[in-house]
Formats: C-alpha cells, structure tokens, sequence
C-alpha cells in the first residue's frame, strides 16, 4: 500500500557498521597507576610554563567555565596519553566536548603549536607516557 502511493524507487535498508566512518575511534580508558589528578598531569612547572602561551579567556554567557588547567589535563590525557575523549578520567572535572571545544579555540588562535611543543619537550609528560604505555602490557 506505501509502496504504490511514494514516489521514486524503492531501496531497501542499508545497515551501516559505524555510523560515522572516519570518525570511529575505540575507547580506551587512561592507564596511570595511582590517582589522576590535574595537578599530577600538568604540575606547577609545566602549567607556568604553558600558563603564559594561552589566549585570554574569550566573553561567554555561561557561568560555570572549567579552569583552562584542567582542560589542558584532558587535552593531554587524549592527545598525548593514548586516552580516548570519551574515557577522561572524572577526577579532572571536565567533559569530552569542553576539551575538544578548547582545543579547537586554541588551535584557531594560534596557540595550540607553541602548546603541543612545550608539552612534547617536556621530561614529566615524557615519563607519563612511558608510564601510561606500560601499563598496557
């Protein structure tokens, strides 16, 4: 009955495995022994290096912003840490889209290169790496 009031050609479903290809990423968790926490992941050296690289706060409505350090702390257990966005870790306070918001906010302002460099040649970010990948095997 459908079929002979449509119009155009009738297809049958197509079932897709991932609804988004290209998109699809496992999700791992962060592998640290011990409590995660924003100062363990960025500690004060590092944030006051980093601290002075950021653009300022940029004018928004809502009340409630996480602090730009523990952004960083999820930014750096996604980004550097092997952990997937939807698996950082909930001590840190932040969710997956505000990281992923910021980190685009700072990559269009410019900043997130100078970010990335002084957290790839940083020695404790190298050590939680190490950490983090060993705990896999």
């Amino acid at each position: 009955m459908l079929a002979t009031g449509a119009k155009g050609a009738i297809r049958p479903a197509t079932h897709r495995k991932h609804p988004r290809p290209g998109k699809y990423r496992p999700t791992t968790p962060l592998r640290l022994s011990g409590t995660v926490t924003v100062e363990r992941i960025i500690p004060d050296h590092l944030w006051a290096d980093i601290a002075a690289l950021l653009p300022p706060n940029p004018q928004q409505r809502s009340v409630g912003r996480p602090r730009a350090r523990a952004v960083l702390a999820g930014i750096v257990c996604a980004e550097q840490l092997g952990c997937s966005y939807t698996k950082i870790p909930p001590p840190l306070g932040v969710s997956a889209k505000t990281c992923r918001t910021r980190l685009d906010n700072w990559q269009r302002a410019g900043t997130w290169s100078a970010i990335e460099h002084a957290l790839h040649n940083s020695d404790h970010i190298r050590q939680l790496r190490t950490e983090a990948n060993a705990t896999l095997t």
